[in-house]
């Protein structure tokens, strides 16, 4: 995770001025993507055999890393800004979704990050090559598009506490979670039993 955001602070200013701000978030997403889940990759590679229990406690792990992270950052680095408390105020009056926002966004994340790394897990037990390339792939893919819709979000400054933004980001976070929860589960019972 810190890596990944290093490369972002030191390469978003240079993109910003060759490339549109789609791009920039598709860059986001993949090295999000690249990054967090080739670790997952690596690791699960070299420390096989694993098992399931452990694919999705590393899972567990990751996003309570993330979780931990966005914790500190946001009671210890962040500094008040009154218009932003302002505006969470005036959508968390009108919405469960801005009110809750924190809980949501972590609780989707969390899926997505056990999902994801089960997707990898999965992938490297699967016995068919076609099978393992494109579990992997999803896995990817997938952890790609959330990332870069949330990169996409900050870069066109989404007033987040707009009850109507809150909710139709959240829902397509969530939705990409349960599709790679679905995808973990069925292709679990699939291929490993």
């Amino acid at each position: 995770m810190t890596v990944k955001y290093a490369i972002a602070l030191f390469l978003t200013p240079r993109l910003r001025k060759r490339l549109t701000t789609k791009t920039i978030a598709v860059f986001h997403g993949a090295l999000s993507a690249v990054t967090e889940l080739g670790a997952t990759l690596l690791f699960f590679f070299y420390a096989w055999p694993i098992t399931l229990t452990q694919a999705v406690a590393f899972g567990v792990g990751a996003g309570s890393v993330e979780a931990a992270y966005v914790f500190i950052v946001g009671v210890f680095l962040s500094e008040d800004d009154p218009q932003e408390s302002s505006e969470w105020a005036a959508g968390a009056a009108d919405s469960y979704c801005v009110r809750y926002m924190v809980p949501i966004e972590r609780g989707s994340a969390l899926l997505g990050h056990i999902s994801s790394r089960g997707l990898i897990y999965v992938g490297l037990a699967a016995p068919a090559y076609a099978a393992q390339a494109s579990l992997i792939a999803i896995a990817f893919l997938l952890f790609s598009c959330v990332d870069g819709v949330a990169a996409y979000g900050i870069l066109k400054r989404w007033n987040w506490y707009d009850p109507k933004i809150c909710f139709r980001a959240h829902l397509f976070f969530f939705s990409v979670s349960v599709i790679e929860g679905m995808l973990f589960l069925g292709s679990s019972n699939i291929l490993l039993s």
